[in-house]
């Protein structure tokens, strides 16, 4: 049983000048799943939606390093995101993985309920 986890960017914003395609904004899609045979249908899938502002403070068409929107990567976007990209991921993943193995193991090993029916002594 493994839990894996996938991300991908299902939105781009562009500050609207007309001319720059400066990228101010972005939404990525973090979807965790897990193949143990314990879980089923929904259960096994985690997804989280998160919206990343990008630094637009002084970038334009003409700054050093300015990467055209048709060159445009996911892997150059996560990189002007930065730390605050890396640590949401790893947050994101470790969160969903131990969800996931608290489901597994309680529906594997399901605590004793609180309060148990008893008959009646007589």
């Amino acid at each position: 049983m493994a839990t894996t986890h996938t991300r991908e960017i299902i939105s781009i914003n562009v500050i609207n000048d007309g001319t720059n395609d400066v990228v101010s904004d972005v939404v990525f899609k973090f979807t965790s799943n897990n193949d143990s045979e314990v879980l089923n249908g929904p259960e096994s899938e985690r997804v989280t939606i998160r919206n990343f502002n990008v630094e637009t403070e002084g970038v334009s068409n003409s700054s050093e390093g300015f990467v055209e929107f048709a060159n445009l990567t996911q892997e150059i976007i996560e990189g002007w995101i930065g730390e605050q990209f890396v640590n949401f991921c790893s947050r994101i993943e470790s969160e969903n993985s131990n969800h996931f193995d608290f489901r597994i193991s309680d529906i594997t090993n399901p605590p004793a309920p609180r309060v148990v029916k008893r008959d009646r002594p007589w």
